[in-house]
């Protein structure tokens, strides 16, 4: 026989049933919470991602890439491009961009985006550890990029043309505007190339504008043809269709490894450059992968991944590998090149006058 409760005892059974439902299911909600919110142990946490866009040629660019990834397990997604479309691209990107960091491109281009507001400041503690001109750039761009590699640039001789014509070997950047070298100079066009407009700003930098523009007009006359790139210039000179050139030293010693009758020098008054710099893009996506890449992108093991395609650049860091076709800036002169001169307002006013007093000169 069913126990007969005691009067209002049952609405006060009801409300501790209702109480102890509720608080059931609050706790449910507080576990479906932390499930969704927390992976299920023992699952892999989501990758990391990095976008990179990539200014050396695309092999070399994916050997970072997997470098990198074996290194620290971030996927990194490559795009690349020539310096003048990357930097373009970064523009057109502005305050919304799709990529986390700009690797290589040179020292000028960078200067540009960091006027621009398209790099973000970023102070590496590996900077003790970089060259002096890598650390001058990060300096001269306050700190929105920092140089990677520098690219000196000097003179090649075919020295079986220069035997056959009894021409002496040229010294120094002068010599380069004597008459007996008549037609015997190929070399860039200072718009295009960036080996001759380093050696343009050099020339301004050492001698002054005036003195500078003189030699430049007098080494023109001497110019049998200008080419879109340094590298063409040392190629010609290699293959023997021209006599002297001005180009990169990285691509005249690669010349002289394939066995041609070429000489590189560095020129008296020292060798002019620029460098290939990288920068973590201003309002980057991924900004801790970013700083991860820019950290590991100056240690001497990634410095030296350039060299397996025959790059002979010059590391920043003080301990990466100095290979034997690596001219070695530590011991020879240097024109120092200063970004801050020859920002973007200066250095279109110089190309512009070599347009306007050079260029239109007639060659003998």
């Amino acid at each position: 026989m069913r126990k007969r409760l005691p009067p209002g005892s049952e609405p006060r059974q009801r409300e501790r049933r209702e109480r102890s439902v509720t608080i059931a299911l609050r706790a449910l909600c507080v576990l479906a919470a932390v499930v969704v919110a927390c992976p299920a142990f023992g699952a892999d946490a989501p990758q990391k991602q990095l976008s990179l866009l990539c200014t050396v040629p695309l092999p070399w660019c994916e050997a970072l890439a997997q470098a990198f990834e074996k290194n620290t397990g971030t996927k990194v997604a490559v795009t690349q491009k020539s310096g003048a479309d990357a930097l373009g691209i970064l523009a057109a990107q502005k305050g919304a961009p799709r990529f986390d960091v700009w690797y290589a491109g040179t020292g000028d281009s960078h200067l540009q985006a960091a006027e621009q507001g398209l790099l973000e400041e970023y102070r590496s503690p590996r900077l003790p550890e970089l060259r002096d001109w890598a650390v001058r750039h990060a300096q001269q761009t306050k700190h929105r990029s920092v140089a990677l590699y520098l690219r000196s640039v000097g003179l090649v001789i075919n020295t079986r043309r220069l035997a056959a014509k009894q021409l002496a070997e040229p010294k120094c950047w002068s010599d380069l505007g004597r008459p007996e070298y008549d037609d015997q100079i190929e070399m860039g066009h200072p718009a295009q190339s960036n080996a001759a407009r380093a050696a343009l700003f050099a020339f301004v930098q050492l001698l002054g504008e005036e003195k500078a523009f003189e030699l430049m007009k007098r080494i023109h006359g001497n110019v049998d043809n200008y080419t879109r790139r340094a590298t063409n210039a040392a190629r010609a000179v290699a293959r023997g269709d021209a006599t002297i050139g001005i180009a990169f030293l990285y691509a005249i010693a690669q010349e002289v490894a394939d066995g041609f009758p070429v000489k590189l020098i560095v020129p008296c008054e020292g060798v002019a450059y620029d460098v290939l710099a990288m920068g973590i893009v201003s309002k980057a996506r991924n900004p801790d992968a970013a700083r991860t890449f820019y950290e590991w992108a100056l240690s001497p093991e990634s410095l030296d991944i350039g060299y397996a395609f025959s790059y002979w650049q010059m590391p920043a860091h003080r301990s990466a590998e100095l290979p034997s076709r690596v001219v070695n800036t530590d011991q020879v002169k240097m024109i120092d090149s200063d970004l801050n001169r020859f920002g973007t307002v200066e250095r279109r006013r110089l190309l512009d006058r070599w347009d306007r007093e050079v260029s239109i000169l007639p060659r003998n």
